[in-house]
C-alpha cells in the first residue's frame, strides 16, 4: 500500500494556486470592470476561502498520519488527527454549500420563466437543508463530542459513520447532477443551430469534471466501508473531495477567466472573432454563434442596438462615430458584461 502524503500535498498545493488565480480573476473583474458584486460573487468567494483552508488542513493532517496505512500511524497522533478531520470536514461542507448557492443565484439571472425559477428555489431549499444537516452531523456525530477523538476513554455513542458517508456522498452526487444539468434545460429552446447550441452549453458542461470527482469520492467511501483503513482511505477520499470543490470554483469563475485572458492577451480576441466569422459563414450568414450569444449585450452596445424583448434594433447611437479615446473607455466599460444572457434565452438579430 503506497504513501498518499506526497500526492495529498502536491494536489492541494496545485489546487490552492489555481483556485486563488480563478477567484482573483472573478473578484478583480467584478470590482474593476463590472463594478458590481452580487450574492453569487460573495458566495463563490466564501467557497474559495473555505476550499483553501480545507486544503491547508489536509496538508497539515499528513503530519499526523493521513495518507499512511493505519498500522504505520503513531498512536499519539490519532487524537489531533481526528480533531483536524472534524474541522476540515466542516470547511468542506461549507465550501460545497456555498458553491451550490452561488450557482443557483447565478441561474436566477438567466431566466424569468416561472417553472425554471421554481426549480431554482426548490434547489436552494434542498441545498440549504442538506448543508446544515451535514455540518450538524459532522459536529455532533458523537455524544459527547470529544468521544470522536477519545473513543476508548469516553463513554457515549456515535452515529454510523459509514452510513452517513454513504448517504452524504451519494446525495451530493445526485444534487450536483441536477445542479449542472439545470442550465442545459434552461437553454434547451435557445434559437441556435446545433453546433452553436453545443458550444453555448460547453461552459456548463465543464461541470462534468466536478461530477467525475464526486463519483470518485463515492468510490473511495465505499472502499473505506468494505476494507476499513481510516488514515489511508480517508486521505484518498479527501483528495477527491478537494478536487471536487476546487474544480467547482474554477468552473464557476471560467467566464471571468476568459475576460481577464482577453485583456492580458488581446491577440486572442481576433482569434475568437475569426472563429465567429467562420461559423457565421457556414451557417449562411446566421450571426448567432456561442460567443455572439454569450456576449449579446456587449455586441449590441458596440453596434448601437437597443434590445426590445427578443429583437435587437438599431438606435441613434449607431450613427455616432466614436473617437479613439471613447472606444477604449467604452471597451473597458462593456467587456465585463459579456456574460449577461437575455432573460428569455431567445435572440433574433436584424
Amino acid at each position: 500500500m503506497s504513501d498518499l502524503r506526497p500526492a495529498t500535498v502536491g494536489v492541494n498545493s496545485t489546487l490552492i494556486v489555481l483556485s486563488l488565480a480563478a477567484i482573483s480573476c472573478r473578484v478583480g473583474r467584478k470590482m474593476t470592470l463590472v463594478r458590481s458584486f452580487g450574492w453569487h460573487d460573495a458566495l463563490i468567494t466564501l467557497a474559495a476561502f473555505c476550499a483553501v483552508v480545507l486544503s491547508i488542513f489536509q496538508m497539515i493532517i499528513t503530519r499526523f498520519g493521513a495518507g499512511l496505512p493505519i498500522a504505520l500511524a503513531r498512536t499519539q497522533d490519532l487524537k489531533p488527527y481526528f480533531k483536524l478531520v472534524m474541522v476540515s470536514q466542516i470547511f468542506y461542507f461549507i465550501c460545497n454549500w456555498s458553491v451550490k448557492h452561488s450557482l443557483l443565484f447565478f441561474y436566477t439571472d438567466l431566466t424569468i420563466d416561472r417553472w425554471p425559477r421554481r426549480s431554482i428555489y426548490a434547489m436552494h431549499a434542498i441545498a440549504f437543508a442538506f448543508g446544515c444537516t451535514c455540518i450538524g452531523a459532522t459536529i455532533f456525530q458523537c455524544s459527547p463530542i470529544n468521544k470522536m477523538w477519545n473513543d476508548a476513554n469516553v463513554d457515549g455513542k456515535c452515529i454510523d459513520v459509514n452510513a452517513f458517508n454513504y448517504f452524504n456522498s451519494c446525495f451530493m452526487l445526485a444534487t450536483d447532477l441536477v445542479l449542472y444539468a439545470m442550465p442545459l434545460a434552461f437553454t434547451w429552446n435557445i434559437q441556435l443551430r446545433r453546433p452553436q447550441r453545443i458550444a453555448v452549453n460547453m461552459l456548463f458542461a465543464l461541470g462534468g469534471l466536478v461530477l467525475a470527482a464526486s463519483g470518485a469520492r463515492v468510490y473511495s467511501v465505499n472502499a473505506q466501508a468494505e476494507h476499513p483503513d481510516f488514515t489511508y482511505k480517508f486521505a484518498a477520499t479527501m483528495i477527491c473531495a478537494v478536487i471536487e470543490n476546487h474544480l467547482a470554483i474554477i468552473v464557476a469563475c471560467a467566464p471571468s477567466i476568459k475576460v481577464v485572458m482577453l485583456l492580458a492577451f488581446p491577440s486572442l480576441q481576433s482569434k475568437f472573432e475569426r472563429m465567429v466569422s467562420r461559423d457565421s459563414m457556414k451557417d449562411g450568414g446566421f450571426r448567432s454563434s456561442a460567443i455572439a450569444t454569450m456576449d449579446v449585450e456587449v455586441k449590441g452596445q458596440e453596434l448601437g442596438l437597443e434590445e426590445n424583448r427578443d429583437v435587437m434594433r438599431p438606435t441613434a447611437a449607431a450613427r455616432v462615430v466614436p473617437t479613439e479615446g471613447s472606444c477604449k473607455s467604452h471597451e473597458s466599460r462593456v467587456i465585463g458584461k459579456w456574460w449577461r444572457a437575455p432573460s428569455s434565452w431567445h435572440v433574433n438579430t436584424v
